[in-house]
């Protein structure tokens, strides 16, 4: 199975470095939450098999909408 999780975020600066800094930010949100994944492996009768994480985040959604949209996608195995 897979589960999708996202992490969006309207941005507010309007400084180039102030917007840089807060996408680092949740950039670091975002491999923080492939990390648990990756090390926690179990979930219940699910293997945790792989995450994927591309595009890294929405160039669109940042040009278009000012807004940080990040998608990981677990690969989960059922185990019974």
């Amino acid at each position: 199975m897979q589960i999708d999780v996202a992490v969006q975020k309207k941005l507010h600066e309007a400084d180039p470095d102030a917007i840089g800094t807060e996408i680092d930010a949740l950039m670091g949100l975002v491999e923080e939450l492939a990390e648990f994944l990756r090390t926690k492996r179990q979930f219940g009768d699910a293997v945790w098999v792989r995450t994927e994480n591309s595009p890294i985040y929405s160039q669109e959604h940042l040009g278009e909408l000012r807004q940080f949209t990040s998608v990981l996608t677990a690969t989960l195995r059922v185990v019974r």
